[in-house]
């Protein structure tokens, strides 16, 4: 049953921003905010610049780009929505008041175009508004808003599911387009350090899974379709119908799953595994086989050299064609960025950038830009450098 939901319209920010996969337990710091200056080290031919910079909105995390008027929307993890098209930036939506911020991992965490519709409605993921006090859980929602004269129409926001969960972070909520009136739904495992509830390797709950959407005007259905999984924070789909995943670690590896076929239901490991290890936290046990029945991820890298937690991802088709052709992933710690490839069956993955950027996500730009959302509230671009002799 849908539930309709009053919320305000009075554009206000937040002081809270936020990242990607860890509580307290985990004995985990989060860094000072930096504020990136777009400094780049790469061995491409790559330059950054700044796209945008409205600190006062928090973290950026997610964009999509909006035909009818020919800009780029933004969500913030405050519950802001702007739009902009190279030029100005306008307010689309306020869901503040409907939205929890009581953890640096709460807040707005995805949107998407409901396909077939025009433009004129959107799906939004988000943790439900909370009382803050002790340690109360709210649920992950999937709602949908209508859209009237180019703004979110903010009169009433349509529940379509709510995800209870035990602890506050690990959250996951992307939600992304896979066609045919289709959608995946990333779910965090529920949250707290190492999994205490076992949701990773209980296919009979929601948590620690990507859910298969099925959605129309007149349909809603909705199905763990992957499972054994921390933290998916983002996955994209490639040109062959392949699946990525950007699985945030828990203490000590950060994971990128691949499958063949987006649509096959596989087991990840969570929390039997972390990365192609037995899990423990003191992070000293050897690569392993997979058990039967799990798929281990495709690449791993440990939290040495200060690296602590992987922020996915696109399937670059677009873009500076260095870059194409391939899985985008970077570090939200130290800024890295690397490429994975499918190179005639044998996958390899390169550093393509090292950063100051606290990296949060990726968007595309209306001119094919990579744009990449900084914790602090920068958002930048990576752009080919131009040969003074290109007429092009």
């Amino acid at each position: 049953m849908r539930l309709a939901v009053l919320f305000s319209v009075i554009f206000i920010s937040s002081t809270f921003s936020g990242c990607l996969g860890f509580e307290d337990e985990d004995k985990f710091t989060w860094p000072e905010k930096k504020y990136a200056d777009c400094s780049l080290t790469t061995e491409y031919d790559l330059v950054c610049e700044t796209y945008l910079n409205l600190l006062s909105y928090g973290a950026p995390i997610a964009s999509l780009h909006y035909e009818p008027l020919d800009e780029i929307w933004v969500a913030y993890l405050d519950g802001n929505i702007l739009g902009y098209n190279g030029d100005t930036v306008r307010p689309v939506g306020n869901l503040s008041s409907i939205i929890s911020r009581c953890h640096y991992e709460q807040g707005l965490l995805g949107m998407v175009f409901v396909e077939g519709q025009d433009f004129s409605k959107i799906l939004i993921s988000y943790i439900e508004k909370d009382i803050c006090e002790e340690s109360h859980a709210a649920p992950l929602v999937l709602a949908e808003i209508n859209l009237e004269n180019h703004i979110l129409y903010t009169e009433y926001v349509t529940v379509l599911e709510k995800i209870e969960q035990p602890y506050r972070n690990h959250n996951g909520g992307y939600i992304m387009y896979a066609g045919n009136n289709q959608y995946l739904w990333g779910i965090g495992d529920g949250g707290s350090s190492g999994d205490p509830h076992k949701n990773g390797q209980n296919e009979s709950t929601p948590l620690g899974s990507i859910r298969h959407i099925e959605y129309t005007n007149d349909t809603y259905e909705s199905k763990t379709l992957h499972y054994g999984l921390i933290n998916p924070w983002r996955f994209d789909i490639d040109s062959e119908g392949g699946l990525w995943i950007g699985d945030v670690g828990q203490k000590c590896f950060e994971e990128i799953n691949f499958i063949e076929k987006w649509n096959e239901t596989t087991n990840f490991g969570w929390s039997t595994r972390e990365g192609s290890h037995d899990f423990n936290l003191d992070c000293n046990s050897s690569r392993t086989a997979a058990p039967e029945g799990v798929t281990d991820p495709l690449l791993e890298y440990s939290h040495t050299g200060g690296d602590c937690s992987v922020t996915g991802g696109f399937w670059m088709h677009w873009g500076p064609s260095d870059l194409q052709n391939g899985y985008l992933y970077g570090d939200f710690c130290t800024g890295k960025m690397w490429l994975a490839k499918n190179e005639s069956g044998v996958f390899t993955e390169k550093v393509i950038a090292n950063t100051e950027i606290q990296i949060t996500g990726f968007g595309r730009g209306l001119n094919d830009e990579l744009l990449i959302f900084d914790w602090g509230g920068q958002i930048v671009k990576l752009e080919e450098i131009q040969n003074p002799d290109d007429n092009s």
